[in-house]
């Protein structure tokens, strides 16, 4: 007999409806029933514990991979390929989902109740694509490069030694080249205007 296991949503969970940005559930009935397989199974990977919860990565079988979207896809010089959408305080653009990479594995995040029985919440989707490099987010890179966070060592002086200044172009060369290689995707529909 089956144990009982509900299946949630995270707040945080934002891969399924119609104006979803990056990775997409689009048979949401058979992922749910993949994910709940590989639940009962205990086919997972602990990635973390918290305070009345834990956090769990599974990855699905190759027979689930048609129930979602992979968020990315290969930029195009083609205007129609691309719409616009109001993302974290900006106007961005991205592709149609109709030009997203193949979608060769995927991973789902779950947060598990602990040591209470509970449902078990959709945290995070991950879809990729063969030959498809980790993102590298310009924004994200200058960021923490004006924090500080981007693991360089950067000396006693003012002016970062010359092995450090050697990462960091490197860096810059990987995160071009990703950009101007890869776009996200994102539903076209409902774009809700920002409120002034």
């Amino acid at each position: 007999m089956m144990p009982e296991i509900q299946l949630g949503m995270d707040p945080q969970w934002s891969a399924e409806g119609e104006n979803v940005i990056g990775p997409k559930v689009i048979d949401p009935l058979n992922f749910r029933a993949a994910v709940y397989m590989a639940i009962v199974a205990e086919r997972w990977e602990r990635i973390s514990v918290d305070i009345g919860s834990r956090f769990y990565r599974i990855r699905l079988p190759e027979s689930s991979l048609r129930t979602v979207s992979c968020g990315w896809g290969t930029r195009s010089n083609i205007v129609a390929d691309y719409h616009l959408r109001f993302e974290q305080g900006r106007v961005e653009k991205f592709l149609h989902r109709e030009h997203s990479l193949p979608s060769h594995y995927c991973t789902v995040t779950v947060r598990a109740p602990w040591p209470d029985p509970g449902p078990h919440l959709l945290v995070s989707l991950d879809v990729g694509s063969e030959g498809l490099p980790p993102p590298l987010s310009t924004r994200t890179f200058f960021e923490e490069l004006c924090q500080g966070e981007t693991d360089l060592c950067w000396g006693e002086n003012d002016c970062p030694p010359q092995r450090d200044l050697d990462k960091i172009r490197e860096k810059c060369l990987n995160v071009m080249h990703w950009n101007d290689t890869f776009s996200a995707v994102a539903d076209p529909k409902g774009n809700p205007q920002p409120t002034i």
